[in-house]
């Protein structure tokens, strides 16, 4: 009865946009656990190798997966991004033969399609899945937990780095397994900062003056023809390491109070936005472009604060842009932080071959699966050991945000992320536009973000 409710619910969302939005950031606490339902096949079929796993492998054939079964996998992304997902089905299927696996590629509104087919019953098996997809199905047993299939085959949450996972968990079960992630760090122009006089930190030495210090050295020229240090928007995804960094916490460890407005947090706040008050840093839109990896790439800032994102637009768009990739500075406590971000696979819990669509999302994730893609350059491994790959010491970009999972924080701040946020990304804006004070508009959005947790 619950979940029928919930569909209906989801309707409604779905044919009347203009209302409240219901089902991207829902409380993460109320629903049963979900039940995997078998549909009509109970036969298995032992497809992996019956060998016991050597040490730090995983025991494919613990796993009796549905004997003719026929899943599908549904996700978004460029055709780089397909053949990534078509490349790693292959590879599946040489570990379970038996298995048919289809793929739909979604073009455009990836979220609004599964929450379509969620509420209509036609949900793919296996599918890509952000924390707000998450915390809409997860709570009205629209998924499967994983745990049980995690355990056959021998994964468990410790395998993935950092706390990636903790993103799909809800009451002590696990609901996805983090594909990749990425994490930031600090991208500098080597020809800008070699004609100012910047010493490169390669070494990640380097402190807040010394940040400050390089973005007003490589500040240079005037009007449209000025080029600043540092990208710096007025967004908490950026601002928001700096304030991990400083000691200060964006949300309460119980995720019942916003805590952006407190002390430590300010500081790091204030230390981003002075860099943009004093002429050193730009806001995208101010200086012609769309986001801050196009403004460094046409030389419009020397350093930006992004993730690994930026290394295959670069590629693709600016490659004869010289640049050299460092880790966030420390803040005055002697400590540096980064955001993490990452998506996962999910499953259906209502999948009519429950085993078969398990086994595709964990080899999904699997070292198998995900050593071949990381060593193209394409996404970091959400697999801990993997972030150890030789591949990595000739690959210094890539090392920088492989090594940021040992001091990043998730830039997802509760189930109701998206409301919880939006204060705070308001009061930004106008502190940005001049408006109003930093601790005033913080104080403000802190206390309609807090309202928020609580309703």
């Amino acid at each position: 009865m619950f979940k029928r409710q919930w569909l209906m619910a989801m309707v409604l969302c779905l044919v009347l946009p203009m209302l409240a939005a219901c089902g991207g950031e829902e409380p993460t606490a109320t629903a049963p656990a979900p039940t995997a339902s078998t549909g009509g096949s109970d036969a298995t079929s032992e497809t992996a190798s019956e060998q016991p796993a050597a040490a730090g492998e995983l025991n494919w054939a613990a796993l009796k997966v549905e004997d003719g079964a026929t899943i599908s996998l549904v996700a978004s992304g460029n055709p780089e991004e397909q053949k990534i997902y078509q490349e790693s089905i292959e590879r599946f299927k040489q570990q379970f033969p038996n298995v048919n696996v289809t793929f739909e590629a979604v073009a455009a509104d990836y979220p609004l399609k599964i929450k379509a087919d969620a509420a209509g019953g036609t949900l793919g098996d296996v599918f890509f899945m952000d924390s707000g997809l998450m915390n809409a199905l997860a709570p009205n047993g629209i998924l499967l937990a994983l745990d049980p299939s995690m355990q056959q085959v021998g994964m468990q949450a410790s395998d993935f780095a950092g706390p990636l996972i903790n993103l799909f968990q809800l009451d002590g079960k696990t609901y996805g397994l983090p594909k990749d992630f990425g994490g930031l760090a600090v991208h500098i122009n080597n020809e800008m900062a070699k004609a100012a006089g910047v010493s490169i930190p390669e070494d990640g030495n380097w402190s807040w003056d010394d940040f400050r210090a390089a973005a007003e050295k490589m500040t240079q020229g005037e009007g449209n023809n000025k080029v600043f240090g540092i990208c710096t928007p007025p967004d908490i995804d950026r601002m928001g390491a700096f304030v991990f960094a400083n000691g200060g916490q964006i949300i309460s460890d119980d995720n019942t109070q916003a805590l952006y407005n407190q002390p430590a947090a300010v500081e790091a706040i204030n230390f981003w936005y002075q860099l943009y008050k004093d002429g050193y840093g730009a806001v995208p839109k101010e200086i012609g472009q769309d986001w801050c990896g196009a403004a460094f790439g046409n030389k419009k800032t020397a350093m930006v604060v992004e993730g690994g994102w930026l290394f295959n637009f670069m590629t693709q768009s600016f490659p004869d842009v010289d640049y050299t990739t460092v880790a966030m500075p420390k803040a005055p406590t002697g400590e540096r932080a980064t955001l993490l971000f990452t998506n996962a696979w999910g499953v259906a819990a209502d999948t009519q071959f429950p085993n078969a669509a398990a086994a595709l999302a964990m080899f999904l994730v699997s070292p198998t699966n995900q050593q071949p893609i990381a060593e193209t350059g394409f996404a970091l491994p959400s697999w801990k050991s993997l972030l150890d790959l030789p591949f990595f010491e000739s690959h210094p970009k890539e090392n920088v945000i492989a090594k940021s999972a040992d001091y990043g924080h998730l830039a997802v701040y509760s189930a109701k992320n998206d409301d919880f946020r939006k204060p705070l990304s308001d009061a930004l804006e106008r502190v940005w536009l001049g408006r109003q004070d930093l601790q005033p508009a913080l104080d403000e959005a802190a206390k309609a973000s807090t309202e928020v947790l609580q309703q």
